[in-house]
């Protein structure tokens, strides 16, 4: 937590943190194994693409065709992939701290770093979502008097962050 430790003002403590939770591995896994299909199958799809051309544009057609479907395929799963690594990098930095001034969400990967005065938060909404009970995990929406807001998905105990915001107010 040392992100957090130094952007706390002087005699500032945390009285709670929270991260994310391992559920974010197995969402990126899915989307690994996802990426890997899509990359695999890439004959798959030309099997459907039958049509009758000219002949003289038969050759460069079927060329043309062929390619774009790979690129296609490969750009879809580039995309799977790169969603995947970012699951996996947001559970090692993405960090969560309650103050007895403010509520501090630090996100290093992207760089954002969201401090909310405790005074002007109006609500916070804990969503476990289907399988967030079974497991302890959900997203966790704050918005202030301003009307910002602000969602963490996949958040460790949400409803217990919620009680500690709450505790701290």
């Amino acid at each position: 937590m040392d992100g957090i430790a130094a952007i706390l003002s002087e005699g500032e403590t945390v009285l709670y943190r929270s991260r994310k939770h391992w559920v974010v591995f197995v969402k990126a896994v899915v989307l690994w194994f996802l990426a890997m299909a899509v990359f695999s199958q890439r004959e798959y799809p030309l099997q459907y693409l039958h049509f009758s051309v000219p002949a003289e544009f038969q050759k460069f057609l079927a060329l043309f065709i062929e390619w774009s479907v790979q690129a296609v395929l490969a750009a879809l799963a580039l995309v799977f992939a790169c969603m995947s690594l970012t699951r996996i990098f947001s559970y090692f930095t993405t960090m969560l701290a309650i103050t007895p001034k403010r509520l501090i969400v630090y996100d290093r990967l992207s760089g954002a770093l969201s401090s909310y005065d405790i005074g002007r938060i109006e609500s916070v909404e804990a969503r476990p979502g289907f399988f967030g009970p079974i497991f302890g995990y959900g997203a966790i929406a704050v918005t202030t008097g301003s009307g910002r807001k602000t969602v963490v998905a996949d958040l460790s105990r949400p409803h217990q962050f919620e009680k500690e915001l709450f505790a701290a107010k």
